[in-house]
């Protein structure tokens, strides 16, 4: 529904947006198809307290049941969907060091981003430059499609953060979903 957005604007509803108030819009009014989730304000994220200050911020809740058992001193935050402002607000006064861990399509990149508004603490983990990870290229839906074109200055804004090859395959109109590497995880994770 990004006509929706624009008519919003051209009415004058939709005034000198900022990047959070647009992206969160977005997310709210693309959602048909399940693919662009917000995270209601009393949502219960897994949480998992970190012994230094490495955070990482997971957008998938299934991966917490993979690195439970992984000891290195970090701590986890999983949750689903774009966040909400309870969780923005609480990382905002935390000192974490956030590691960004999410799919690699706009969504996922979109939350990265709003998670860079808030803090610049927080960095993008890259376990999609394997050959293996790869190897499970697929095409993004038309949705995710159409967030790209629609925020294309953000995701520039973001292309080192990601890596320039991971930018340049998003920008094609592909992804690689976590699940694709969940086989790896815990030794990438292991590894930082």
């Amino acid at each position: 529904m990004i006509g929706q957005e624009n008519a919003l604007r051209s009415f004058g509803i939709v005034r000198a947006m900022n990047e959070y108030d647009s992206i969160k819009l977005f997310f709210e009014t693309n959602d048909e198809n399940g693919e662009f989730l917000t995270c209601s304000e009393n949502a219960v994220s897994r949480f998992f307290p970190p012994i230094d200050k490495d955070l990482i911020y997971c957008t998938k809740n299934a991966f917490s049941e993979l690195v439970v058992d992984i000891n290195i001193g970090l701590g986890f935050l999983f949750q689903v969907g774009f966040p909400n402002k309870r969780t923005l607000e609480w990382l905002k006064q935390q000192n974490f060091d956030v590691k960004f861990l999410g799919d690699l399509d706009p969504v996922d990149l979109l939350i990265f981003r709003i998670l860079q508004t808030i803090t610049d603490n927080v960095t993008f983990l890259n376990p999609y430059e394997s050959i293996a990870a790869n190897a499970f290229v697929q095409e993004q839906t038309v949705e995710e499609k159409q967030a790209f074109k629609h925020f294309e200055s953000q995701f520039q804004e973001i292309e080192n953060a990601i890596s320039p090859s991971n930018y340049k395959l998003v920008k094609s109109g592909k992804k690689i979903e976590l699940e694709a590497v969940a086989d790896s995880i815990q030794w990438f994770l292991q590894s930082l």
